[in-house]
């Protein structure tokens, strides 16, 4: 059906109506006709529409809409391996059909009430840090109309911060020994507890640049870094900056890594 503008018929009314005339005589019966009636059988004078319900699926018509696509674990450490993915999604209506497709699955084709499903992805993993991989939700409604929604699966490495006394060795394990938050830039602001010969510390991707710091709202507080060669707890390696506070036992403060 191909839908058109909706159209009203409007009448237009000249001057004043008189008074009713008189009433004529009763017409002969009409054929007999079987209630109620079916929309599709009643014949309608609108350009465009052919019957009755053809006027009310264009009137009636609620366009399909997917309110929410999503997997609970969007980003994985760079160098882990994913096998399978789950997915979550609303839709406002059933749908005609629908699909889910993406890297490493075999496209489904979902049943039309289904709003979850869990898919073999084989051994899905980042080569770089930032790889991010697309799977695309598609619906269609019953004007073969189609809807998507795009759900992203990124693969991040870490940025690590922590209050420590000085290793013996500045390594991959005194890293790892930090806090960990995965993302994509090294900004970062937490709060620092060190005390005693405890120095607060941060370590990024050398591949983001050099940061610069802030103590509370005060520029600066930090060595120049160190640079390691480091591997994170899926086995990945780059070359990581180190951070160490100028002084020890400076907490609580917050510090701002930018």
């Amino acid at each position: 059906m191909t839908c058109q503008p909706k159209r009203y018929i409007i009448v237009p009314i000249q001057g004043v109506p008189g008074s009713i005339g008189p009433i004529g005589p009763i017409g002969p019966p009409g054929e007999s006709v079987q209630l109620p009636i079916a929309a599709e059988d009643i014949s309608v004078t609108n350009l465009g529409f052919s019957t009755q319900q053809d006027l009310n699926d264009y009137l009636l018509y609620v366009p399909i809409v997917i309110s929410s696509f999503l997997t609970p674990v969007d980003i994985y450490e760079i160098g882990s391996t994913v096998t399978s993915l789950t997915f979550n999604w609303i839709l406002n209506r059933d749908p005609i059909s629908q699909t889910l497709t993406g890297p490493l699955i075999t496209p489904p084709t979902l049943i039309v009430s289904q709003r979850s499903v869990t898919l073999v992805v084989g051994s899905l993993t980042g080569t770089i840090p930032g790889d991010s991989f697309p799977y695309v939700l598609e619906t269609t409604d019953e004007t073969a109309a189609t809807v998507q929604a795009t759900e992203n699966v990124k693969f991040y490495n870490g940025v690590y911060y922590g209050d420590a006394v000085i290793p013996g060795v500045i390594d991959s394990n005194f890293i790892n020994s930090l806090t960990k938050n995965l993302q994509l830039t090294r900004a970062r602001t937490w709060t620092t507890n060190s005390t005693g010969t405890q120095y607060a510390w941060y370590a990024h991707r050398k591949a983001l640049g050099l940061a610069t710091f802030s103590v509370n709202g005060l520029p600066g507080g930090f060595e120049a870094p160190v640079t390691v060669s480091f591997t994170n707890g899926n086995g990945f390696t780059e070359d990581y900056y180190v951070y160490r506070s100028t002084n020890p036992s400076i907490g609580p403060v917050n510090i701002t890594a930018s």
